[in-house]
């Protein structure tokens, strides 16, 4: 399939904005979640981290809306990786609380069929 140039351009932005929550982590490591940039002294990692996931997640969003991506595949992956993150990884998955359940489930970015038991309650 001949990529169209929305899509060209959609796909482009979309790798742009992965790498700005790849840098966005990257400072959260080195500096900490608490710590700011000198030209933003009002906005902390986190904060700039939920920003530029925000933006990815818009992205996604607009990959969806566009045919170039099924969200029904993309919820298979999601629940595989959940299924490969409680084996290799359950630390992840250390103090959830219902309420952080509830928060995540409200959170989803493609429809309250997907948040599902993504994190079932303990």
């Amino acid at each position: 399939m001949k990529l169209t140039k929305q899509a060209t351009s959609l796909l482009n932005i979309t790798l742009e904005e992965c790498a700005e929550v790849v840098q966005s982590i990257s400072k959260i490591f080195r500096f900490g979640m608490d710590g700011t940039h000198p030209d933003r002294p009002l906005e902390t990692n986190k904060m700039h981290l939920e920003e530029e996931i925000g933006d990815l997640l818009c992205m996604i969003q607009l990959l969806e809306s566009q045919g170039l991506l099924d969200a029904a595949v993309v919820e298979v992956a999601m629940h595989k990786k959940l299924d490969k993150l409680k084996f290799w990884s359950p630390e992840v998955f250390d103090n959830l609380t219902e309420s952080d359940n509830k928060h995540t489930r409200k959170r989803r970015m493609f429809s309250p069929k997907v948040a599902r038991n993504i994190f079932p309650p303990p």
